[in-house]
């Protein structure tokens, strides 16, 4: 393909310039092409030229779903939804439209790459969780997503791909009316003459031939984490898958896998249930049981008991209860040095007093020598030896041999001897 084979109106020749290819499908390829306008890189799809055999209606109709394609996912505002740039038509009469090019990794690749977390997973699921709740918050199914249509960017971005057979909730179902289903094949690809989306990852109402819901993305979601967490699909190609999906029989994650948390086999579970009604109640209430798992939070597809419950608020809170823990322990050392240092002030208090009495007791008995000395020099021995005594009473307060003691002990010789 060349640029002039877009030239579809003025300018638009000059515009756009084929690089490499992309990708083929059985009604469309995507190339990669150079904006000259904006100077940038686009993604461009176009409708490839159909077979002669076919009639005039079924082509108008593939064009319609081509064009419809377009129209969705240029309606789909958000930042897991690849935006649509441009919807034009070529020289040859076929629609075309461009997207923005993202550079990445497929699921498929993401999900056998072991250097990819479990909690990465789990975060790249989120943001498929997002993408599909806004869609379905716009009135729109998918109804074909799978890891090959979820690209992981280059700098952690998560882009839903492909909308080629997704329908407005409440729209024609063009998944009826004489189309078969795609028994027995092996690869990935929507057929414009099977039972739309892709059999591995429908829905068992889809794989039954009902129209699809809203309840079919979240199987599809189901699914995708299923792979995400286990490395393989739930349902294995074969001749029986349609039948297998239809009957929704599929290994249980914990017989893959068998270290698989029970809230994550619980989650998958509920999501990928047969029937729609026994699923979550909406996309979000899907996301918010995975994102609770990731905080350590209970999730609404488990049934806990009590200690169970306490367990998990335990490991929720682990940084507060050992916050919690420290603080104690701070509180618990700072009270027992409180409690020594008062221990100490107290008893440096008590020694002030004693040393403090001990002077004073120590002035009164020096008083009371010296005036056992004074009236023994004045010849009254016996108010001397009253005064003496009064000043053995007083020496009890002091330490034993201090000079205070021994003085009085000489008195006392003197008083007897002189």
């Amino acid at each position: 393909m060349c640029s002039s084979d877009l030239s579809g109106g003025p300018g638009l020749a000059e515009r756009y310039e084929s690089r490499n290819l992309l990708g083929r499908g059985g009604m469309g390829e995507v190339v990669g092409a150079w904006d000259s306008r904006l100077d940038r890189d686009v993604a461009l799809k176009r409708l490839l030229r159909q077979n002669q055999g076919e009639t005039a209606e079924l082509r108008d109709e593939i064009r319609r779903r081509f064009e419809r394609e377009a129209r969705i996912t240029g309606q789909l505002d958000h930042p897991n939804v690849v935006p649509v740039y441009d919807l034009g038509m070529g020289v040859d009469g076929l629609p075309y439209y461009t997207m923005k090019r993202v550079s990445g990794r497929p699921l498929t690749e993401v999900a056998g790459d072991g250097q990819v977390s479990e909690t990465r997973r789990l975060q790249i699921f989120l943001q498929v969780c997002d993408a599909m709740a806004y869609a379905h918050s716009r009135g729109v199914v998918h109804r074909d997503l799978k890891p090959a249509n979820v690209m992981v960017g280059e700098f952690g971005e998560v882009i839903v791909l492909d909308w080629g057979v997704a329908k407005r909730i409440g729209g024609t179902d063009d998944s009826t009316g004489g189309h078969r289903r795609s028994e027995g094949r092996d690869d990935d690809l929507t057929e414009a003459d099977a039972v739309l989306g892709t059999p591995r990852w429908m829905a068992p109402e889809q794989a039954s031939g009902h129209a699809a819901t809203p309840a079919s993305d979240q199987f599809a979601l189901g699914a995708l984490l299923y792979f995400l967490l286990l490395g393989k699909p739930p349902f294995e190609p074969g001749r029986d898958v349609m039948d297998r999906v239809a009957l929704g029989r599929y290994v249980p994650p914990r017989m893959v896998r068998p270290n698989l948390p029970r809230e994550l086999e619980a989650i998958i579970l509920r999501a990928m249930a047969i029937r729609a009604t026994d699923r979550y109640a909406d996309v979000p209430a899907l996301r918010n049981d995975v994102q609770a798992w990731l905080e350590g939070r209970p999730v609404q597809a488990m049934r806990y008991r009590w200690w169970q419950r306490l367990g998990k608020q335990l490991v929720r809170y682990r940084k507060t209860v050992r916050l919690v823990a420290v603080v104690a322990a701070c509180l618990g050392l700072a009270a027992v040095v409180a409690s020594r240092v008062h221990v100490a002030a107290v008893e440096s208090e008590q020694a002030r007093t004693l040393e403090a009495q001990r002077q004073a007791t120590g002035q009164l008995l020096d008083r009371e020598m010296t005036l056992g000395l004074l009236h023994a020099d004045l010849g009254l021995d016996r108010t001397a030896r009253a005064d003496l005594a009064r000043a053995d009473g007083l020496a009890a307060a002091q330490a034993p041999g201090s000079l205070l003691t021994r003085k009085l002990w000489y008195a006392h010789g003197w008083l007897e001897h002189r």
